[in-house]
């Protein structure tokens, strides 16, 4: 025998209800996880497990440094380091009795008297005949005294 009209006809409100409380379910667990999201704290873009504390962390009152990946790529050199590289041994050699702190004022100084365009790296790379050029005069000397060579 075939199910009448009233049967289907309960039996499609018995489904509609169920859909309907399912539908409640999703929006009030849709709610639940957006004030989770709200009221967490973020560490670096990811949720702060409840419960831990960067003290317990600590060992003898510091903390554990993350490890650093070997095979990660290194950054390039600035274009301080590669003006350094190019001209220290120039000057080591003009004032070999240096200390390497004075050494490294001289070299800074050096730094500081180029142009901003002679600073950026490729501008650097292209014109280094600058760090060829410009030699400090005067070991004890911190004025800017230059002499090119």
């Amino acid at each position: 025998m075939a199910p009448t009209v009233d049967d289907l006809r309960s039996q499609y409100e018995n489904s509609l209800l169920a859909v309907a409380q399912s539908m409640r379910d999703a929006a009030e667990a849709a709610e639940l996880f957006a004030n989770a999201i709200v009221n967490t704290p973020m560490i670096n873009g990811h949720a702060k497990e409840k419960g831990t504390t960067r003290e317990e962390d600590a060992v003898d009152g510091k903390r554990k440094r993350a490890k650093k990946d070997p095979l990660a790529p290194k950054r390039p050199a600035s274009s301080f380091f590669l003006f350094q590289n190019q001209i220290r041994p120039k000057v080591k050699e003009q004032h070999p009795n240096l200390p390497s702190h004075e050494l490294r004022k001289l070299l800074a100084e050096q730094w500081n008297t180029l142009p901003e365009e002679q600073k950026n790296v490729s501008a650097f790379v292209l014109f280094s005949v600058s760090c060829d050029v410009l030699l400090f005069a005067s070991s004890n000397s911190t004025s800017n005294k230059w002499r090119t060579s």
